[in-house]
């Protein structure tokens, strides 16, 4: 597994959502390596119900499939470690890896997400309209819960040191985001959410411009995640001077 870890590791950002799923299901995930003339390639099997994003999302599959390897032409020999019969969802971090799925097996791109992070030497400044708190706030709650998150795993992100950005009118809360740790000095920027009668007053971009310089102030990185088809979250990623690293391609695959 160290070997695997450190071959991850290598591109930390491009594969974080593979590290963190190593990290965060440890008794579920199963993972699978081949080496071969230097080069090593890896598969990771999670079952889709360990994921309740995956779980409403793909109800037909069986399994989250995650590839990373030094050469594409690893690829084949790593294919028969996928349970026969099994019904799978291929989520890929590099185009490369579904062209050569393409020559195996019939791939339907279901979606993509992209992933923004800063760029080398940004700066920022303190915003003084924007509350930072360590603490699960319940008049923030519903904005957070309105993101689809849950309500413990909002909380479970507190327990483990994540923040809120927040900003106030009238002493009610209008635009919020968090930050917690995804990988090791990867932060997430989530659950980002202005009540409807308020969006388009540049609120959320205040929160997240917040968020960002909270990161890299600490020397960490940060991550925000959106899904391919949501224009809003995009625009609001791209004018708070965040830049795409990675497209997380999802694929449902028949086998040829």
């Amino acid at each position: 597994m160290k070997q695997l870890m450190k071959l991850l590791e290598q591109d930390m950002l491009t594969n974080v959502s593979l590290l963190k799923m190593i990290q965060s299901y440890p008794g579920l995930i199963e993972c699978r390596f081949v080496q071969k003339g230097g080069h090593l390639g890896m598969l990771l099997l999670l079952p889709t119900t360990a994921l309740p994003y995956d779980r409403l999302t793909y109800p037909d599959a069986d399994y989250a499939v995650f590839l990373d390897c030094t050469d594409v032409e690893l690829i084949p020999e790593l294919l028969p470690y996928i349970p026969a019969g099994s019904r799978v969802i291929f989520k890929l971090q590099r185009p490369s890896y579904a062209r050569k799925l393409a020559e195996w097996c019939d791939l339907q791109k279901a979606r993509s997400f992209y992933s923004y992070t800063s760029p080398s030497g940004a700066t920022g400044s303190v915003d003084p309209h924007v509350v930072i708190s360590g603490k699960s706030e319940a008049n923030v709650m519903p904005l957070w819960l309105d993101n689809s998150y849950e309500e413990e795993e909002i909380r479970s992100y507190f327990q483990n040191g994540a923040s809120s950005f927040t900003m106030y009118e009238d002493g009610l809360p209008v635009s919020s985001c968090l930050v917690f740790q995804n990988y090791k000095q990867i932060w997430e920027i989530g659950a980002v959410h202005t009540r409807e009668e308020r969006r388009g007053h540049g609120l959320a971009k205040r929160v997240v411009g917040a968020a960002v310089f909270h990161l890299i102030s600490r020397g960490l990185v940060p991550r925000y995640q959106v899904l391919e088809t949501n224009h809003a979250s995009i625009r609001l990623a791209e004018s708070a001077g965040l830049i795409r690293f990675v497209e997380l391609g999802h694929y449902i695959a028949e086998f040829k």
